[in-house]
């Protein structure tokens, strides 16, 4: 008799922990890095002498991004 109290005790004590429980995906709780929502990019600004740098038609890239 003593037996079953403590089992129907010991039911009723998981069940009532297991409706605290939360479900959450790993997704939401986790991220992946290098990856963004937003994409950046940068540029830097370099000065020099007049006529000493690289011309624009050696960065297509960056003519055509800004």
């Amino acid at each position: 008799m003593k037996k079953l109290t403590l089992l129907r005790a010991g039911l009723a004590l998981l069940l009532g922990v297991s409706l605290l429980a939360k479900a959450d995906l790993i997704r939401d709780l986790t991220t992946v890095q290098g990856v963004r929502d937003n994409q950046l990019l940068g540029y830097g600004l370099v000065v020099g002498l007049d006529g000493t740098g690289d011309q624009t038609t050696q960065t297509p890239f960056t003519t055509q991004t800004v």
